[in-house]
């Protein structure tokens, strides 16, 4: 007498990621660490849990991704992709099979507050067997830094402006300014007799001290003006 078992087995999918990648609202690339090896800053489509770091008063960020290449899409039309923060949420789907490979970009509203925040990617295929899997970035936000100029002549003056506003920004008392930290701003330092100094930098502990030393005019370049 021969006996025979039956064995049956069944093959689930996990929908991945190909890419995933983040920049802060001045177009900064944001490092991605895996939250279980923070030394780490690379995108791993087996791992799924990753922190970030952004300033405080960043009203957005941008996150991109890529679900697969198109050789090796897998019910392309069924494809979604889902990021959200808090109660905010914004869907991907996918038209056509070139769709797949193509970088997607979405931006993320963020509370502009020291409060930490999470954005979620979720990846799903509506075909039999499909898995969704979830990617989650944690976003740790900094606090604004205390900056001060240093600048020869004492006496000249600082333009400083905001490159997300637009707006100039204005000193303390002490003379130092309160910056975003992460954020882009943009200086002018002018002075009678002196060649002016305009440069763009970011706000942080790297940049707490901006110095600038300007340098005197030729007379060469002194023009009279009349009034008549």
């Amino acid at each position: 007498v021969t006996y025979y078992q039956d064995y049956t087995i069944t093959v689930y999918r996990d929908m991945t990621l190909y890419s995933l990648s983040a920049k802060d609202n001045n177009a900064n690339a944001l490092p991605l660490a895996q939250k279980d090896a923070p030394d780490i800053t690379k995108f791993e489509k087996l791992v799924y849990n990753y922190t970030a770091k952004v300033g405080a008063t960043a009203e957005e960020m941008h996150v991109s991704f890529k679900v697969g290449n198109s050789s090796r899409a897998y019910d392309f039309d069924h494809y979604t992709v889902t990021v959200a923060c808090g109660d905010w949420s914004q869907e991907v789907t996918y038209p056509n099979i070139d769709a797949v490979s193509e970088e997607q970009t979405v931006t993320v509203p963020l509370s502009g507050t020291v409060d930490a925040q999470t954005v979620t990617i979720t990846v799903a295929n509506k075909a039999t067997g499909a898995v969704a899997q979830v990617y989650s970035i944690e976003l740790t936000k900094l606090p604004p830094v205390v900056t001060a100029f240093v600048i020869d002549p004492a006496d000249a003056t600082v333009f400083l402006t905001d490159d997300t506003s637009g707006g100039r920004v204005y000193p303390e008392v002490d003379g130092t300014y309160i910056l975003n930290t992460e954020a882009s701003y943009t200086y002018v330092i002018t002075r009678n007799g002196y060649v002016a100094q305009t440069a763009s930098f970011i706000a942080g502990e790297a940049n707490k001290t901006i110095t600038v030393n300007l340098t005197k005019a030729p007379e060469s370049s002194y023009k009279d003006i009349q009034i008549e």
